[in-house]
């Protein structure tokens, strides 16, 4: 995100917008971002499994070492 590519977006939109992660901590909401993001991660991995993604590809998507 600080790389020197990203200066002119970063002028005009909010770091906040561009890591809800940040957004969520300062706004005192640390607890419902982790269970958004949970939430997301399990319909994605549904979804990968609906079309028989192979599991070592889940994984990466999931960012989860083999």
């Amino acid at each position: 995100m600080n790389a020197t590519e990203n200066k002119a977006l970063l002028a005009k939109v909010p770091a906040e917008i561009l890591e809800p992660r940040r957004f969520f901590e300062a706004n005192g909401r640390a607890e419902q971002y982790r269970g958004w993001v949970a939430k997301m991660k399990t319909e994605r991995r549904a979804f990968l499994e609906k079309y028989g993604v192979d599991a070592a590809i889940i994984r990466a998507v999931e960012n989860v070492p083999a």
